[in-house]
């Protein structure tokens, strides 16, 4: 945030990275953290289920584990403070978070939409929008070519938040040769399309090492208003489903 300013009405951010980098994790921690900053945040899944989606924000904002939230193991003092965390928020947040689980063959930008505007006739109005992942998502357009085909989608995804004037944010895979190196756009699957057409694109990367320890490389890529080609690197606490920074002494 300090390099973008955050993801700024209109802009379409991505998270790219190989599969178990924690893509949809560190999406979550957008969310959450847009959540506390009191903005509405409408989150598609259709990689997970809306369950797992969640027990994954509930585990993120009581930093109780996962697997205790998961199989429903809390001892008294778990549960007492998962329930003095939820009670401060429901008391102290007029804003929420809305879980919506897509199937692959029907959720495109027109599905989106419905749920966007539905959501806003029953009185919640979207501040931030996550799609995880518009990979995973169908063209509303028909083309001989998968590029454009897969393209077509985050051009709908741009003009949707031009449209609704909406900050949004989605997962991308990187191909497989991005694996054990310092990735670039250049590796985005259909990668010349989607790095065009995106605003900012955060990139997750791991050398044989840092898989070793747990650790990635999280780099602003693509900055399409400011700084690019910043980078961290942050430890995977899988546990309390977070990625947090590491710090050297």
């Amino acid at each position: 945030n300090l390099v973008t300013q955050g993801i700024q009405v209109s802009e379409a951010a991505t998270i790219a990275g190989l599969t178990g980098m924690g893509k949809s994790i560190v999406a979550g921690e957008f969310g959450a953290n847009s959540l506390l900053e009191g903005l509405n945040v409408l989150h598609i899944t259709l990689e997970n289920t809306s369950e797992q989606t969640a027990q994954r924000y509930d585990t993120r904002l009581s930093q109780i584990e996962y697997d205790t939230i998961k199989l429903y193991g809390f001892n008294k003092t778990q549960l007492a403070h998962f329930n003095k965390i939820f009670g401060a928020m429901k008391s102290s947040l007029t804003n929420d978070i809305v879980i919506k689980e897509a199937i692959k063959k029907e959720a495109d930008i027109v599905f989106v939409d419905k749920t966007v505007e539905t959501l806003r006739l029953d009185g919640f109005e979207t501040d931030f929008l996550i799609i995880d992942s518009c990979d995973l998502m169908e063209a509303t357009s028909s083309y001989d070519a998968h590029r454009l085909d897969r393209a077509s989608i985050y051009w709908d995804f741009k003009f949707y938040l031009k449209a609704k004037r909406l900050p949004g944010l989605t997962t991308t895979q990187l191909k497989v040769g991005a694996k054990h190196k310092e990735a670039t756009v250049e590796d985005l699957s259909e990668a010349y399309d989607k790095a065009r057409i995106l605003d900012i694109v955060y990139i997750m990367s791991q050398s044989k090492e840092q898989q070793k320890n747990h650790v990635v490389t999280f780099k602003i890529d693509k900055n399409r208003d400011g700084k690019g080609n910043v980078k961290v690197e942050l430890f995977q606490d899988y546990e309390k489903m977070r990625l947090t920074e590491v710090t050297t002494p």
